[in-house]
């Protein structure tokens, strides 16, 4: 009403407002609301896509997605929404004081290190599969995720996949691994020794070893394994590649 008394009768907003018995700081907040709307939007589809993520990390998926608004203006919009009262999952492990941090090692090359790791999920039929992981320790690209729908992988699958991957990039000089069955197995031994690959081995429990592996797999699966009912071995692979993509040119490391 206040737009129609500006625009056709020529008044003031001030008297305008005054006319309708509206004050000025209602009818602006209502203009500022309508404007918001595409930062409302935008805001809620990228909780419904990255549900644990809290204000800075949704703001810079904003910003990669090519919207404008600066950080007042949008971090107004999330607590007028509430957003800020989420309870989001913690991903805590209980085995260290939250005083500890991870010991992070820099390495300097690309490809001088990877990190690799296991996990497992079932299809809508009951089928286990498993998924094997590998990172670059250095730049944190998630060079592969290979899907087998096997929940026990032999060492010569494992052996294989890791080749796959060196005929690609080479091989690194060293693997990072925690000492469950596949990795301690002698095969992997022999095929380290031959390309000259240093095996370092940790505890199962002691994940402050390999923390950036650990960050890809929580994202992995809040966003996939979690966030997706799978009743082909085929979907996981075709979610498994877009996501992968997209988390190596867009995800955000802390």
């Amino acid at each position: 009403m206040v737009n129609i008394l500006v625009s056709e009768y020529g008044l003031s907003e001030r008297r305008s407002c005054a006319a309708i018995d509206l004050s000025r700081s209602v009818y602006r907040y209502q203009s500022d609301a309508a404007r918001d709307d595409a930062i409302i939007d935008a805001l809620l589809a990228a909780v419904v896509r990255y549900p644990d993520y809290g204000f800075r990390r949704l703001f810079e998926l904003l910003r990669q997605d090519g919207h404008p608004w600066n950080h007042k203006r949008v971090y107004r919009v999330y607590c007028q929404l509430e957003l800020n009262l989420r309870q989001r999952k913690k991903h805590l492990n209980p085995l260290f004081k939250k005083t500890q941090t991870p010991p992070l090692v820099e390495y300097g090359e690309i490809n001088q290190s990877w990190s690799a790791d296991f996990m497992s999920s079932v299809l809508t039929g009951g089928l286990r599969f498993r998924t094997f992981h590998v990172i670059d320790d250095c730049s944190h690209e998630v060079l592969m995720i290979e899907v087998q729908l096997s929940f026990n992988l032999s060492p010569q699958q494992f052996i294989n996949a890791l080749e796959r991957l060196a005929s690609k990039r080479g091989h690194p000089k060293c693997l990072n691994m925690n000492n469950s069955p596949e990795f301690i197995a002698e095969a992997l031994k022999e095929w380290a020794k031959t390309h000259d690959v240093a095996l370092e081995l940790h505890h199962l429990s002691d994940s402050m070893q390999d923390y950036f592996i650990e960050e890809c797999n929580q994202a992995y699966c809040n966003e996939v394994l979690n966030a997706y009912e799978f009743h082909k071995i085929s979907e996981v692979e075709e979610v498994t590649s877009r996501w992968l993509q997209k988390y190596n040119q867009q995800h955000l490391h802390k």
